[in-house]
């Protein structure tokens, strides 16, 4: 292996292990034993809503400015 590959498989192997640590973060707001947990079908509903939002938004924008 040069250099490189051994930096590229490196960079590789911490961004992977980054990634876990973020979804084990992820799962974390919704697991039992969190006393601050998020419910689930609450927060979906929320997301729901906020992504219409964002959808009308865009659509005005798109109406405003021709796109």
């Amino acid at each position: 292996m040069t250099k490189e590959e051994i930096n590229y498989k490196h960079a590789e192997i911490i961004n992977h292990l980054i990634d876990l640590n973020n979804e084990a973060g992820d799962v974390w707001k919704y697991h039992p034993e969190n006393p601050n947990r998020i419910d689930p079908v609450q927060y979906h509903e929320i997301l729901v809503a906020k992504i219409a939002q964002v959808e009308a938004q865009e659509q005005e924008f798109v109406a405003q400015h021709g796109l």
